[in-house]
């Protein structure tokens, strides 16, 4: 059996398994994967929730339109604020499959220990 998550959590129960890490798949491949939608899922909705109450609080009080939010293009400070955001957003929903393949390529092989 697969030791994995902080109780040695598998999945052969056919249910994903809750905990701090929780295993969702045998494949851990595949719990990266899993990890990476609910991680981006997460984020992109804080993002939409605080984009709706963002937008719904400017049009109410008369400071943008809908008009003007479509038609907006960033300055060049503009532009490289939200580059180093989308370098982190990248980083944090591709984290533990880039744990994963680190592991596997720093991981010796059969013919690694010949």
């Amino acid at each position: 059996m697969t030791e994995r998550g902080p109780s040695g959590q598998t999945p052969e129960g056919g249910a994903p398994l809750a905990g701090d890490y929780p295993v969702y798949f045998k494949d851990p491949v595949q719990d990266a994967m899993m990890n990476m939608i609910l991680e981006l899922s997460a984020q992109l909705w804080m993002s939409m929730d605080r984009l709706y109450a963002l937008e719904d609080l400017l049009a109410r009080q008369g400071v943008v339109t809908a008009a003007a939010l479509d038609g907006y293009h960033p300055d060049a400070e503009r532009v490289a604020v939200l580059k180093t955001r989308r370098e982190r957003f990248t980083h944090d929903i591709l984290r533990d499959l880039k744990l994963l393949t680190e592991g596997a390529v720093s991981a010796p092989t059969e013919t690694d220990k010949e």
